[in-house]
């Protein structure tokens, strides 16, 4: 499968979807996003426009298909950024403290070590952002 064939199913499960026929949209998101997966070609693009899908129709999260179909470090970091662009901030920065200590580290256990160093830091970072900010108003 080809980006482009990829795009012309999801604007096709974007129709049925909009024609209320939710669970033959689901299918079809379903089916590309595990093709596209298969394939290489899983773009934010189409994990953003699922995204969106799940939300409006409540159908899930839409994360766990996702994670599933993320098998490789690009189809991750394509992940991190589709859910950057739709607003779901804490996903996207675990996503990408993930993909940062993969680039770093080898040995998962020395990878989930530095996981919590990386989540204090930015726990630390956000509280003394936020204390600034509450300074200003």
């Amino acid at each position: 499968m080809h980006g482009e064939a990829a795009a012309r199913i999801v604007e096709y499960a974007e129709v049925l979807a909009s024609r209320g026929q939710v669970e033959d949209s689901q299918q079809a998101y379903e089916s590309v996003l595990r093709k596209a997966a298969e394939d290489h070609v899983l773009s934010p693009e189409i994990m953003r426009s699922y995204l969106r899908f799940c939300e409006k129709y409540q159908v899930g999260s839409g994360m766990k298909l996702l994670s599933e179909v993320c098998a490789d470090d690009g189809a991750l970091a394509a992940l991190a950024h589709a859910t950057q662009s739709e607003g779901m901030h804490t996903t996207a920065i675990s996503l990408h403290q993930e993909l940062f200590l993969r680039c770093i580290c080898d040995n998962p256990e020395a990878r989930a070590r530095a996981k919590d160093h990386l989540i204090a830091l930015t726990e630390m970072f956000q509280t003394k952002h936020s204390v600034n900010y509450n300074a200003l108003v």
